[in-house]
């Protein structure tokens, strides 16, 4: 996670930082800025850390980490499959943001790999969502990045999800020894129905373009009746694999927002997403060799293949 900085402008009358951060940053309590100066969490752009009575000096950056003082806990572990001197290849549990966001910053799988491999530089190439357990890949060094990131817009990525789903009375047959490609217009959904959240997606039935496409083969129920499906996505919408199964009638088991959208509430542990980001695989940029990484995780309700 990267530092956020603010300027001690010159002039001011303060007599110490800690007296400048309490007034600037009103809507953090003084017990707050104090545990924070005492933990060292703040320092000046030189790396020189500031405590409770470094004294102010005008015209120089602070830089600080966001902090959140109720933050929860994610009682789930991610693990590290592989690593060398470029990447890292890490899976990562259900209920975990990749990135830093809304009420979530030190409880996500970037803050906590940094920590892990004392690698400020550390960054995701991609992203799953925070409900979706499985495989994501980093990047060790900045330079480094932009060849990474290139193999996902590019599409030279292979992707694999397995994917634990209802089958609602209207849902599009799926044979067991034949894989279907699906391909639809995936928008706002509000653009389609006023009334829909403003951060939901859904497919416009009025379009016969398509800017989503995923490859879909079934492999199983298990005795609930619940299907286990081979998710393969060609592209990358956001959203696009809860989007376009619910559209289907194949809803992923414990979806908050496909097919309807729930009232936010706590997070239930024992009900994770059934969707897992299974396999990766791809041909290395810099050394030419082909790489594959699977997931050891598995789905509460997979059937048994």
């Amino acid at each position: 996670m990267k530092a956020s900085r603010v300027y001690l402008p010159l002039g001011a009358h303060y007599p110490r930082v800690f007296d400048f951060l309490v007034a600037h940053f009103s809507h953090i309590s003084v017990a707050q800025w104090t545990q924070r100066l005492i933990r060292e969490d703040i320092c000046f752009t030189t790396g020189e850390s500031i405590t409770l009575q470094t004294p102010y000096q005008g015209g120089v950056h602070v830089l600080y980490y966001k902090s959140l003082s109720n933050e929860q806990t994610i009682p789930f572990h991610e693990t590290i499959l592989y690593e060398d001197e470029r990447i890292l290849v890490a899976c990562k549990p259900h209920f975990l943001s990749v990135l830093p966001a809304g009420r979530f910053v030190k409880e996500t799988l970037l803050s906590r790999l940094q920590v892990t491999t004392n690698n400020p530089h550390l960054s995701p190439v991609h992203r799953i969502d925070r409900g979706t357990a499985g495989l994501v890949l980093f990047c060790k060094q900045v330079k480094h990045r932009g060849l990474y990131q290139n193999l996902f817009k590019k599409r030279q990525v292979q992707k694999e999800y397995l994917a634990v789903c209802h089958v609602e009375t209207q849902a599009k047959k799926l044979d067991e020894q034949e894989t279907q490609i699906w391909k639809h217009q995936i928008v706002k959904a509000n653009t389609i129905k006023a009334s829909a959240p403003w951060f939901t997606m859904g497919v416009n039935p009025q379009s016969q373009l398509s800017n989503a496409e995923t490859e879909m083969r079934y492999l199983g129920a298990n005795a609930s009746g619940h299907v286990t499906l081979r998710v393969r996505p060609i592209t990358g919408r956001k959203h696009q694999l809860r989007v376009q199964l619910a559209h289907m009638g194949y809803p992923i088991v414990n979806d908050p927002f496909y097919p309807i959208t729930q009232d936010e509430g706590p997070d239930c542990f024992d009900q994770p997403l059934q969707l897992l980001a299974a396999q990766l695989g791809f041909v290395d940029p810099i050394t030419q060799c082909e790489l594959s990484f699977k997931s050891t995780r598995q789905l509460k309700y997979a059937a048994k293949i």
